[in-house]
């Protein structure tokens, strides 16, 4: 694990390296650094990132911003893996959600 550093100050974040896959190829994979936060539903993935691995949009939802601002954002299913190689099932949705 990390602890992330922020002009000159450690912060208590936790990051971590995931092994994400798609689920219809799980050998095809590409390591993504994740903020761990307990209280979040979805895990945020660059675009790019998803459409290497040939992961395609399945749904889209809504999502209301600390600010009050309503968003669309597309999901789709992926895997994750941590360095003990235990897969889950993940959703992510498109960067800038965050």
């Amino acid at each position: 694990m990390k602890v992330a550093q922020f002009k000159g100050r450690f912060m208590g974040l936790t990051v971590l390296p995931l092994e994400v896959a798609n689920q219809s190829n799980p050998q095809q994979t590409e390591i993504v650094e994740f903020l761990i936060d307990s209280g979040t539903v979805y895990s945020v993935v660059p675009r790019p990132i998803l459409e290497r691995l040939g992961i395609a949009p399945v749904a889209e939802h809504t999502f209301r911003l600390a600010s009050g601002q309503t968003i669309q954002r597309q999901t789709a299913g992926a895997l994750a893996a941590d360095e003990a190689r235990e897969r889950e099932a993940l959703e992510w949705s498109e960067e800038g959600l965050s």
